[in-house]
């Protein structure tokens, strides 16, 4: 009978993957690259987990699964939420070998909470998973009891913030991490199962935070501070390669074809663009005058402690009533009035935050959206035209003044460069260029890439600047390019694969477990990764188009603040 084991080191880069194997640092992956072939996994657009994940799972590109950051305007409106497994559309892979009988078990992978309710899906939810008493965590919903773990020995990810100067306490907790990943998986792995996979989120946080220590190149390099902790991305790497090697020990090789994957590749990240403020330079982004807002802000909180609303009579005249000082008083006065106020608030913290606030509620509430005429969300970049008839408040008309909108935008991006005259982005791409599928409408306008340079986006308008420093935590950003490794008695065993995109490997996997993949995956067998006599005799087939499943899940207020809180200490928000 025919497996499939997936190890995901989550934006694992060739750049640094190939010198460790080569020196004998990853012994592990090192055998299963040496016994098979081994290339390039091409991510989604955006280069983002969610995205990239939610594709993986499903085998279709953004525009198909509708999920393209970690946040999205619901319903057509501009509220943001946090995205889910929920929010997905398509088909898991594990759901397509559920309805054959077949069984998986799910370790971690992002965008698989809320977990799906399967008897033949065991899984441990990953990130935007918002705790680990959280309702939906694991399938069934008492996994850790069932099979004696404990639960509160188990990290879902870590808080970035509380590392502040503390790089070495960071290394041995994502070392940590990896092990409690390991404790469960190797319980786990005795059970029946088809399909394995477990996701190692600690290789992705750990190049985001030190990247400038192994790179002479990147701005914020520091030789002393290199010294003192370059070989933590290693040593964090190493321990992901024994959990492998483990976990491989327990796994017959002649039945099991092995995957090592990781969701984007990696590079430095140089800069922090606030693409927000840089639409309001360009006059594309309004905001209310800043009384207006600040009133706004304080009359939702009022609302909030009284435990009303802002569609109930008393709300709407409270929401009316602290709009009129933005109204009346001119905006020079309101500027110097609320200089002032930050100059005696800046003693207090959360007066400070007050004044400037963060979060997409403050920032987008915050904005005249009829004279707006675009805006961003997510930390990609991605930008949204304020379009008539799709945005409540649509300013753009469609058509010939949509395409003028958007290629001012574009030209504007791409005519931008660093101090040292490189440009930061090396495309900005038109929805229609790179997606086709069913959810293109709500698609956003714009996708600008920064590879060459690396920039991380910031959406907030609680700082000055265009283009600054990188952010705490934040010195190295995704690629594109990730890695994929195959061994497996059907697998050749030598050279190197062709550019494998992310979508291909959901088919992939069906066809190695004997199931043919629905018509409506956007990704296809990767048929050069097989022996020649395995293809012949078994001959790639397709199934009809697969039903969606019914979702009856939901995720709790709570749970939903939790997500949000999570993200920010992880640099997504």
């Amino acid at each position: 009978m025919n497996k499939v084991f997936v190890s995901a080191l989550d934006g694992a880069t060739w750049t640094l993957l190939q010198p460790w194997i080569d020196q004998g640092a990853l012994p592990n992956l090192a055998r299963v690259q040496r016994e098979g072939v081994s290339g390039i996994l091409r991510s989604t657009l955006p280069v983002i987990t969610s995205a990239a994940w939610s594709a993986f799972a499903t085998g279709r590109d953004p525009s198909n699964t509708g999920i393209y950051d970690f946040f999205s305007c619901q319903n057509k409106s501009y509220l943001v939420r946090t995205v889910t497994r929920l929010q997905v559309k398509g088909i898991s892979l594990w759901k397509q070998l559920s309805r054959h009988g077949k069984k998986s078990i799910i370790i971690n992978v992002p965008m698989t909470y809320p977990a799906e309710e399967d008897p033949n899906i065991l899984t441990i939810a990953g990130i935007p998973a918002p705790h680990v008493d959280s309702q939906g965590f694991t399938h069934p919903p008492y996994l850790f009891e069932q099979f004696h773990l404990d639960r509160h020995q188990y990290r879902i990810s870590v808080r970035l913030p509380k590392y502040e100067g503390r790089y070495g306490d960071l290394i041995a907790d994502l070392k940590t991490m990896v092990r409690e990943r390991l404790r469960a998986a190797e319980v786990l792995i005795k059970e029946r199962w088809d399909l394995f996979m477990v996701h190692f989120y600690a290789t992705d946080v750990i190049q985001h935070a030190l990247w400038r220590f192994v790179d002479p190149s990147h701005p914020q390099y520091d030789s002393d501070s290199a010294a003192k902790y370059g070989d933590g991305l290693l040593e964090v790497f190493a321990e992901v390669d024994q959990a492998i090697g483990r976990l491989l020990s327990q796994v017959d090789h002649d039945l099991t074809t092995i995957l090592v994957m990781s969701d984007h590749g990696f590079g430095p990240n140089r800069h922090t663009f606030h693409i927000n403020r840089w639409l309001q330079e360009r006059g594309m982004l309004k905001l209310h005058p800043p009384l207006t807002r600040i009133g706004w802000d304080v009359s939702g909180i009022l609302l909030s402690r009284l435990g009303l609303t802002s569609d109930g009579m008393t709300g709407q005249v409270m929401r009316r009533s602290s709009l009129i000082l933005g109204v009346i008083l001119p905006l020079t006065l309101q500027h110097g009035m609320l200089h002032v106020l930050r100059r005696i608030l800046s003693r207090f913290p959360v007066g400070s935050n007050f004044l400037n606030p963060r979060g997409y509620p403050h920032m987008l509430g915050g904005m005249n959206w009829r004279k707006t005429r675009a805006y961003s969300v997510g930390t990609t970049g991605l930008i949204r035209i304020n379009l008539r008839g799709r945005e409540p408040q649509g300013t753009v008309a469609p058509g010939h003044e949509y395409e003028e909108v958007r290629e001012a935008i574009a030209k504007g991006l791409l005519a931008l460069t660093d101090a040292h005259g490189l440009k930061l982005f090396d495309r900005v791409f038109r929805k229609e260029e790179i997606y086709h599928g069913s959810s293109l409408d709500e698609a956003p306008d714009l996708i600008p890439l920064s590879e060459t340079v690396g920039c991380y986006f910031y959406p907030f308008l609680d700082r000055e600047g265009i283009i600054t420093e990188p952010e705490r935590f934040r010195s190295g950003n995704h690629r594109r390019d990730g890695i994929l490794i195959a061994k497996g008695p059907f697998i050749r065993q030598e050279g190197n694969l062709k550019t494998t995109d992310i979508t291909d490997l959901a088919p992939t996997i069906l066809y190695t477990l004997g199931v043919p993949a629905p018509r409506d995956m956007d990704g296809s067998v990767t048929r050069e990764m097989f022996r020649p006599d395995f293809l012949a005799e078994h001959p790639v087939q397709q199934s009809e188009v697969s039903e969606s499943a019914a979702l009856d899940q939901t995720v709790l207020p709570d749970d939903e603040i939790k997500m949000a809180k999570k993200l920010e200490d992880l640099g997504y928000l």
